[in-house]
């Protein structure tokens, strides 16, 4: 895929992204100020301060739409809908094309057809229906590092459940379909990285949506 880079119209930041990314509206990365991807000439040197704008398994998808809301006085970040479900399998990853800072609520609808439904952000990774004992929430990385709970691993096999994952500052609290799973103090604010959901093992995970968006960093 070809490359183009351009800069902030608000900030001058220098921004490096997918030329499929044309016309479309994103979020600058420094300055968090909505701007629509102008059509520049592909391969265009980048310097220094260029931050690169990763696609992965999200170049597959028919489209995907960028925008920006405002709530509660809250600068809303990047918003990602998907056009349809995405399927993934063996080493396949789904990552937000942005990094992110907290304050952040993640939410997350998929499926797994087994084991292993892995997300990454506050973490290196969170494990759902791990492969040695499904019935643990395996925590690995990250502020929380290995401070799994038990109990509080399992989801359905073949259903969709909703995983809403939000990261202060201070505190992640992790829920599925409203119930809340696990929660941990500490110091997350150093957190600066895409958002990841991934299979592992052999296990096929189904993604029917993923969003962030802004919250108040007081949130509980």
């Amino acid at each position: 895929m070809a490359e183009i880079t351009f800069s902030c119209p608000q900030c001058g930041q220098n921004i490096k992204c997918g030329s499929s990314y044309i016309g479309s509206q994103i979020n600058c990365p420094a300055c968090r100020q909505a701007i629509t991807v102008p059509r520049v000439a592909a391969g265009t040197p980048p310097d220094e301060r260029v931050i690169q704008i990763k696609v992965s398994t999200l170049k597959r998808l028919a489209g995907i739409a960028l925008c920006v809301l405002l709530a509660g006085g809250l600068a809303a970040l990047a918003v990602i809908k998907l056009t349809r479900v995405t399927v993934l399998k063996g080493s396949d990853h789904l990552d937000t094309p942005v990094s992110y800072r907290p304050p952040v609520e993640i939410t997350i609808v998929a499926k797994t057809d087994s084991t292993n439904l892995r997300m990454a952000y506050a973490a290196d990774q969170v494990i759902f229906n791990w492969e040695e004992d499904p019935w643990q929430l395996r925590v690995d990385g990250g502020p929380a590092n290995g401070l799994h709970k038990k109990g509080a691993g399992h989801i359905p096999k073949g259903k969709y459940v909703t995983i809403k994952w939000m990261v202060t500052t201070t505190r992640q609290e992790i829920f599925v379909d409203g119930q809340k799973r696990y929660e941990h103090e500490g110091d997350y604010s150093q957190i600066d990285r895409p958002v990841s959901v991934f299979p592992a093992n052999g296990s096929t995970v189904t993604v029917k949506s993923l969003r962030v968006k802004a919250i108040s960093d007081s949130t509980q």
